[in-house]
């Protein structure tokens, strides 16, 4: 609080600390003051700590902390019902619970300054002798209400890769309030995270896939047109259900020619589809080369237009490569259609230059 001195826009100082007393009702004023507290108070910002501390600025770089005594009432606290008893280092998990994100948001001060904080902090602590602590990343809250009660409530949370193996315990802590501890073990970091991906992460997986696609059907297109090189040269292509075996070269083909976009089955499925077209175009590149002159491939995609009421049509794709030189496969498209007039669908035309 700051003295009122009955001036209109006077902000007059020093800023005065007060600590309320539930037992007697009362706020009573600090027989301290922090020693930068002689500040207007409208510069003071207040943010709370997730150990239940408070800290204290006056926009200079001397800052304060309160420490409040006593412990907070056991109604407040948040309440861990689900966790993982184990997880690696760098992993996601999910925590279930109640009173996730506290029962305010604490701290604000109008328009001039935000620091709230209901949401849920995931801190791991490891056992004596060491008592290290690590914050988590904690994401995707299940809701940001604040004082739900009973209602469950439920959060991710990230482990820190560089967090050592070992047994630690593991709170959830909203407004400063931690909840009760659960035993969690860390283990050591793994290549594979325990998540689903995230939509832009598939996005970008089916963006990958689809260049992958087409990039080995352009080159299978044009070493067939070759009369130095042919896809029966396709004998060093691993199994991908079998590493310690190539695939015959008509097995690669048909396993190619089966893969479709988007691509179908679980994901072990789809990622040895994708193991597939990869090993085949390492294969394929090094079959295309050394070219002779200059071949752009092109991909062309039609899409299909989506009239009322009329589910969207699945696209066509179309490839053709154009070859200049000696030995390069002619000017080519499967079923070519006309892509001017008001009647058909748009086109979107992508150019890939395979080898110089």
């Amino acid at each position: 609080m700051g003295p009122v001195d009955g001036t209109r826009d006077s902000y007059a100082g020093p800023t005065l600390f007060f600590e309320y007393d539930p037992n007697r009702g009362a706020l009573l004023q600090l027989p301290v003051q922090p020693a930068n507290a002689n500040q207007p108070t409208y510069r003071a910002r207040l943010l709370l700590l997730p150990n239940g501390a408070v800290l204290f600025s006056d926009g200079s770089p001397l800052l304060r902390i309160y420490e409040p005594d006593g412990a907070p009432d056991p109604a407040w606290l948040p309440y861990i019902s689900d966790w993982p008893t184990d997880i690696a280092a760098g992993a996601t998990g999910r925590l279930d619970g109640t009173q996730f994100n506290g029962l305010s948001q604490a701290c604000a001060y109008g328009d001039d300054a935000s620091m709230a904080t209901n949401y849920p902090i995931v801190r791991l602590r490891s056992a004596a002798p060491d008592n290290q602590v690590f914050y988590c990343r904690s994401f995707d809250h299940s809701g940001m209400g604040v004082a739900t009660g009973a209602v469950v409530q439920s959060t991710l949370f990230m482990v820190p890769s560089r967090t050592r193996p070992g047994s630690y315990q593991l709170a959830v802590i909203a407004n400063g309030i931690a909840s009760a501890e659960r035993s969690i073990s860390v283990l050591p970091q793994t290549v594979q995270f325990d998540r689903l991906p995230t939509a832009q992460e598939l996005e970008l997986q089916h963006e990958l896939f689809w260049r992958d696609l087409n990039e080995v059907h352009l080159l299978m297109d044009f070493i067939s047109g070759r009369t130095d090189k042919s896809l029966n040269d396709l004998t060093t292509v691993p199994d991908p259900a079998d590493s310690t075996r190539n695939l015959k070269p008509e097995a690669v083909i048909q396993g190619v020619c089966s893969i479709r976009f988007p691509p179908v089955g679980d994901a072990t499925s789809r990622a040895g589809q994708a193991a597939l077209l990869l090993s085949v175009k390492d294969r394929l590149n090094g079959l295309a080369g050394p070219a002779r002159g200059l071949s752009i491939a092109y991909t062309a995609m039609f899409a299909g237009v989506a009239l009322p009421d009329v589910p969207r049509a699945p696209p066509i794709i179309r490839t053709f490569s154009v070859g200049f030189g000696h030995g390069f496969s002619t000017c080519r498209m499967d079923r070519p259609q006309r892509i001017r007039g008001r009647d058909r669908p748009p086109m979107r035309l992508r150019r890939r230059l395979i080898q110089t």
